[in-house]
C-alpha cells in the first residue's frame, strides 16, 4: 500500500493548481520469475502486476486516480554472444497494459549492440561497433514542463523507428575517449523520429568525448 505523493495531492503554481484530498491508497501486487543461464549468457524473466487506484496525469495535465484494477504483463529475454573479439548483446521486452488509455506502453521494445573489441600494441583497447534501439508505435506520454510530469495524450503516436548509432571507443590507461555517429537512420528512414510526443530526436550528429581518471 502506497500513499499518493504530496505533489499528487497538492500543487500550487501559476498555471496548475490542485488539492486532491480524497485520493485512496495505491495497492500494488507483483508476481514474477527470472532465470539466469550463465553458461549460455541467457536471461529470461516474466511477471504480472496488478495495481489498484492507479494515479496518472490526464490530458489536461492534472492528476487523476483510476478506479478499479490495472494489470500489466511483461516478459523479457536477454541473450549475449561472445566469441574472441566479437560481441553481440541483445534484449527484447514484451509489455501489455490492460488499459492503454491510462497506462500506454510499447508492446515490443528491443536493443541490440554488435562490436569488435581488441588491443593495439597491447596497451590501447579499441571497441568498434554499432547499436540499435527500437519499439513499436504507441501513444507515448507528453512531458509537461510546468509540472515536470508526463501526461497521457492520444494525438500522435511515437515509435516504429530504429535509432541506429555507430561508435568507436578507446581506452588507454586512465584515459577513455570515443567517437559516435548518432542517429544514422535519420539519413535513410522517414525523418518522423520522436522520443516522446512533440519531442523529436536529434538528427544525425557526430559526437566526441574524453574522460580521464586521476588517481590520488
Amino acid at each position: 500500500n502506497v500513499t499518493p505523493s504530496f505533489y499528487m495531492r497538492h500543487f500550487h503554481s501559476r498555471y496548475f493548481w490542485w488539492d486532491n484530498l480524497d485520493m485512496n491508497m495505491i495497492q500494488q501486487i507483483y508476481a514474477g520469475a527470472k532465470i539466469n543461464l550463465e553458461s549460455t549468457r541467457t536471461q529470461l524473466s516474466a511477471g504480472i502486476e496488478s495495481i489498484q487506484n492507479y494515479v496518472f496525469f490526464n490530458k489536461q495535465g492534472m492528476p487523476e486516480q483510476k478506479s478499479g484494477n490495472l494489470q500489466v504483463i511483461n516478459a523479457r529475454i536477454k541473450q549475449d554472444v561472445m566469441y574472441r573479439a566479437f560481441g553481440w548483446e541483445n534484449e527484447v521486452a514484451y509489455q501489455l497494459s490492460s488499459d492503454k488509455s491510462v497506462l500506454p506502453l510499447p508492446q515490443i521494445s528491443l536493443y541490440t549492440n554488435m562490436y569488435l573489441k581488441f588491443k593495439v600494441a597491447k596497451v590501447l583497447t579499441v571497441q568498434l561497433g554499432a547499436n540499435m534501439y527500437y519499439n513499436t508505435s504507441y501513444y507515448a506520454p507528453y512531458y509537461e514542463p510546468a509540472t515536470q510530469q508526463f501526461q497521457i495524450q492520444d494525438e500522435v503516436k511515437v515509435g516504429n523507428y530504429p535509432l541506429v548509432n555507430a561508435y568507436v571507443n578507446f581506452h588507454l590507461k586512465q584515459a577513455r575517449f570515443f567517437v559516435m555517429g548518432y542517429n544514422l537512420s535519420s539519413k535513410f528512414v522517414n525523418p518522423n523520429y520522436f522520443s516522446l510526443a512533440h519531442y523529436p530526436l536529434d538528427p544525425f550528429v557526430l559526437k566526441m568525448g574524453v574522460a580521464v581518471t586521476f588517481n590520488n
